[in-house]
């Protein structure tokens, strides 16, 4: 029994140790393949050949800060729920008992991407066809 304890103990430090190391992790569904087009644009605010004249800028910011705002809320929703999901693993539940915590993160984790997808909507409409095409070329 407590050589089980300790292995489950030593297995959740373990765990915890790489999620810090691993640092935030984006809480997509889809990973790596669709753009992140206001934090490009951010960091090409004032590019000459991007070109956003004065009307675009207070739109792109609005997109920006409700995407941020949203989707850091959701973030704060998903991490304990897959900590939680970790620990209660390693403590013996079965997958069974962790089935409803699982399909909560995969709703959160659904929403946030559908933020994003809203995102990458919005800004396009904002931008002409060659400052999308340009950001995108990024």
């Amino acid at each position: 029994m407590f050589k089980r304890s300790l292995m489950l103990i030593i297995g959740g430090l373990l765990i915890s140790a790489t999620i810090a190391q691993a640092g935030p992790k984006p809480p997509f569904l889809i990973l790596d393949m669709m753009p992140h087009l206001t934090g490009t644009i951010k960091g090409n605010w004032d590019n000459a050949e991007l070109n956003l004249n004065d009307e675009q800028k207070p739109q792109l910011l609005k997109i920006r800060e409700e995407t941020i705002k949203a989707v850091t809320e959701l973030k704060k929703k998903i991490a304990p729920l897959e900590q939680e999901v970790a620990d209660r693993i390693l403590a013996g539940a079965t997958p069974e008992e962790l089935s409803r915590l699982v399909d909560e993160i995969a709703g959160l984790k659904a929403a946030a991407t559908k933020v994003h997808l809203k995102c990458i909507y919005e800004t396009k409409k904002v931008l002409t066809p060659e400052q999308y095409a340009f950001v995108i070329s990024l």
